[in-house]
């Protein structure tokens, strides 16, 4: 992690929201069978802190290189999910009850920040 942005005691998470949307359409083409189940099997690995099974899952899915990304779903979420498993720590989000998703992420960003300021610095 960028301690220079965060600190070192600082951190992120991916909202799982959003990762399950990267997830989604790779589902359809690692187990066009049954995609739902295969989702929440992902899912319950994720919160289970087991983000390598899931890129392993994907794995033998990825696409090849030459397919353009838009066509490529499951090469676009392996890419983009290995590349930031350290905020993908769910089990220590929830240990810390922390929120974890369904935006529950960003929308606490205004009581962490605070309301946004008008020109002049008055509070809106």
């Amino acid at each position: 992690m960028d301690t220079s942005k965060f600190g070192a005691q600082g951190g992120f998470l991916i909202d799982l929201f959003h990762v399950c949307d990267y997830l989604t359409p790779a589902s359809v083409v690692c187990a066009p069978d049954s995609p739902k189940d295969w989702m929440a099997s992902q899912k319950a690995r994720l919160l289970a802190g087991k983000a390598g099974e899931v890129l392993a899952k994907m794995k033998p899915h990825v696409e090849p290189s030459p397919i353009d990304d838009a066509q490529a779903p499951v090469r676009a979420a392996w890419r983009d999910l290995s590349n930031r498993l350290d905020p993908l720590d769910y089990p220590r989000a929830i240990a810390l009850n922390l929120p974890i998703g369904f935006g529950a992420i960003e929308s606490s960003h205004r009581y962490l920040v605070g309301p946004p300021q008008a020109p002049g610095g008055l509070g809106v």
